[in-house]
C-alpha cells in the first residue's frame, strides 16, 4: 500500500551534460518525472538519485537554498556526482546511488513500460557470452568487447543493440554498470 506522506527528492541529468535537476515529487518514486524528463532530452537522460522523504518539498527547498551558489537556472544546479551522493546519504539510512541509466530506472521500474518488448531481451548468445567472463571487475573498450563477443557468437551486432544487451544485462543481473570515454575511446565498468 502506498504511504500518502512520503515523497521523494529526485537527481536527474541530461547524458553527457553536468547540470543536475533537483526536483521533488510527492509520489515515493520519480518514475512519473523521469518519464517525463526524458521526453524532452535529445540526447538520453539519466537518473543519479533519490530519497524518499517524507517532508521532501521541505528538503528540495533546503537543498535549492544550500547550492544557491551553483544555480543555472530554476532547478538545474552546476554540482557534481559526489555533491548527490553525499545528499542521497545523508538523507536516507539506505540508499543506493543510481549508475548510468539507459532510459531505465533501476528502483521503480515504469511500471507503463513494458519490460518484456521484444527489444528489451537480452539475445541468449549474449548470456552465454558474458556469463563466460569473469565480471568481478571489468574495464573494458567497448569496441574491443563487442568483437570478442562477434568472435564468441559468430553474430554482427549494431554497436547500439550491444550497448543495449550490455545495459539491459547489467540491470538484470545486478551488476554495476558505467561508460566513459578514455583516450577517445568508450569503455564500459563493470562492477568498478
Amino acid at each position: 500500500m502506498k504511504n500518502e506522506n512520503l515523497g521523494c527528492v529526485y537527481f536527474f541529468r541530461h547524458l553527457g551534460l553536468s547540470p543536475v535537476k533537483i526536483g521533488y515529487s510527492e509520489s515515493e518514486s520519480p518514475t512519473d518525472r523521469f518519464c517525463s524528463f526524458k521526453t524532452y532530452a535529445p540526447y538520453g537522460a539519466e537518473m543519479i538519485g533519490f530519497v524518499q522523504l517524507k517532508n521532501a518539498k521541505e528538503i528540495e527547498t533546503q537543498l535549492h537554498k544550500k547550492y544557491s551558489k551553483e544555480r543555472l537556472n530554476g532547478e538545474w544546479f552546476n554540482i557534481t556526482l559526489e555533491d548527490v551522493e553525499k545528499e542521497i546519504k545523508f538523507y536516507s539510512d539506505t540508499y543506493i546511488l543510481l549508475e548510468r541509466s539507459f532510459f531505465w530506472e533501476k528502483f521503480a521500474i515504469n511500471k507503463k513500460q513494458n519490460i518484456e518488448d521484444e527489444s528489451n531481451k537480452v539475445d541468449e548468445s549474449f548470456v552465454i557470452f558474458i556469463e563466460s567472463l569473469d565480471l568481478k571487475k571489468i574495464i573494458v573498450n567497448r569496441k574491443d568487447f563487442k568483437n570478442q563477443y562477434k568472435i564468441f557468437s559468430n553474430k554482427e551486432i549494431t554497436p547500439q543493440k550491444f550497448n543495449k544487451q550490455v545495459k539491459h544485462y547489467c540491470l538484470s543481473n545486478g551488476i554495476t554498470f558505467k561508460e566513459r570515454k578514455f583516450n577517445g575511446s568508450m569503455q564500459f565498468l563493470l562492477n568498478c
